[in-house]
């Protein structure tokens, strides 16, 4: 029987604040130089700490990939193709890609030994225009098996939907947004919601909470010079808390809580420049989140900003002073595994691999107002696979304990045992040691007490 004791320090940060040049972070390392032979729009996939992919984007025929953590990165044989402008890796094997639509065509492609060799999964005429190519594919962190591409081909956007773990793909038309352009920032929660930028005027996404039946154009509230890219877009688990960023959004990123209906503009406190947009990513089961920065008026923030409490403040992470045009991450129990692409801020094009290793902390204080009584909340998502979040709420100054058991009533986890003011919290539960099955967690202190039940799916 396993014991995890996450006894952590809570961390209490509810006001914004302008960032602080004090990095607090751990530093983004050397892991490979591709000075000159990656594009202006390269895309990273991370698979773990030691295997990641980069692709050249939009105008270099050039893929790359290391599995030992960038000592050596290995180009991979896609000569015979057209310029790869998206890439995932789902694992270390099966790795998806989709074409910059030269040729007349835009290509979807899938290697099943690593990049080794390649097939095409499927092909869209075009005429050619300039933002006719393959934009993104991701696949749903609580569902691994459900993945969604899409590619914008002369005036018309494709959605590709699997459910089988890439196994198989279907092609259906996405949503028609007069005056936009599709970006990127592909969200994918589950199969109802998935979500993306668009380039046009005012900085905008488009959000779909039913599968793609039907779509919804939500502007972000940001600041427009008349044509933005919506490149940075990340919600969180509950569909509700998201951030969003843009090619002019300069000193401000945006953020909703209520699942894109209504944005509010978050000061990050320096003029940051992107000339396509940040990159942003959620870590899964926290309040953790990213965005790349290519450079800014204040150096020593360019890289990457860092968030603890869900996008509210914001701090600069160490990257050598080196800005970042594109970055991946992935979450393997409790660190962070991140790869990222610099920026020239003269002439943006990639120059060097970073990468990173994050601790996640495990409790954080959403707010610190006095509820109306005592809850524990569903945990989101669930099902889940390995990573789910719990709630809950303390209407004073208790000793509070939140305990996981199995279907048999044995304690297999204490997630927090300690004293604490009141106010909401959140605490993730990684099951990335644990068996699939039924498990209950328990909430309690000297007078309340509540017990739910959660399910692991591996």
């Amino acid at each position: 029987m396993k014991k995890i004791n996450l006894n952590l320090k809570m961390i209490l940060l509810i006001s914004v604040f302008f960032i602080s040049s004090k990095n607090i972070y751990s530093q983004w390392i050397i892991a490979g130089d591709l000075a000159g032979i990656v594009g202006s729009r390269p895309q990273v996939s991370v698979v773990d700490e030691n295997t990641a992919y980069v692709t050249g984007g939009l105008d270099i025929n050039a893929t790359y990939k290391t599995t030992n953590g960038g000592t050596d990165w290995i180009q991979l044989n896609t000569g015979a193709f057209q310029v790869f402008y998206a890439i995932l890796a789902k694992d270390a094997v099966n790795v998806f890609a989709g074409d910059n639509g030269g040729g007349g065509a835009i290509r979807f492609y899938k290697s099943t030994n690593g990049g080794s060799t390649w097939t095409i999964i499927d092909s869209i005429p075009v005429a050619g225009a300039s933002t006719s190519n393959f934009k993104q594919i991701k696949f749903s962190i609580s569902n691994p098996n459900f993945g969604i591409a899409y590619a914008e081909g002369d005036s018309a956007v494709y959605i590709y939907k699997t459910r089988n773990g890439g196994n198989t793909w279907t092609r259906t038309l996405g949503p028609t947004i007069t005056g936009y352009n599709a970006s990127g920032g592909l969200n994918v929660i589950d199969s109802l919601f998935f979500a993306f930028g668009l380039a046009g005027n005012p900085p905008a996404i488009v959000i779909t909470t039913d599968g793609g039946i039907t779509w919804n154009l939500r502007s972000v509230n940001l600041p427009s010079v008349g044509f933005d890219i919506t490149r940075g877009l990340a919600f969180k688990e509950d569909k509700l808390t998201g951030i969003a960023g843009t090619s002019s959004s300069d000193q401000f990123i945006s953020r909703t809580s209520n699942g894109g209906l209504n944005w509010v503009n978050i000061d990050i406190g320096n003029t940051i420049i992107n000339f396509l947009g940040p990159v942003m990513r959620w870590i899964e089961g926290t309040n953790i989140c990213y965005l790349t920065v290519s450079y800014s008026t204040t150096s020593v923030i360019n890289g990457v900003l860092k968030s603890t409490n869900g996008g509210l403040n914001w701090t600069a992470m160490t990257t050598s002073g080196l800005g970042f045009i594109n970055m991946d991450t992935k979450r393997i129990g409790s660190n962070v595994y991140g790869y990222a692409i610099t920026d020239d801020p003269i002439a943006p094009s990639g120059q060097q691999v970073l990468k990173v290793t994050d601790a996640i902390v495990g409790i954080y204080q959403i707010s610190e107002l006095v509820p109306d009584g005592y809850t524990l909340s569903q945990n989101y998502p669930n099902p889940f696979n390995p990573v789910t979040v719990i709630r809950y709420s303390l209407i004073g100054n208790r000793f509070a304990t939140l305990k996981i058991y199995d279907i048999l009533g044995n304690e297999v986890a204490t997630l927090v045992n300690e004293k604490q003011n009141a106010g909401t919290y959140e605490v993730n539960f990684d099951g990335s040691n644990f068996s699939s099955g039924v498990y209950f967690y328990t909430l309690q202190t000297d007078n309340f007490s509540e017990t739910k039940k959660m399910t692991l799916i591996k």
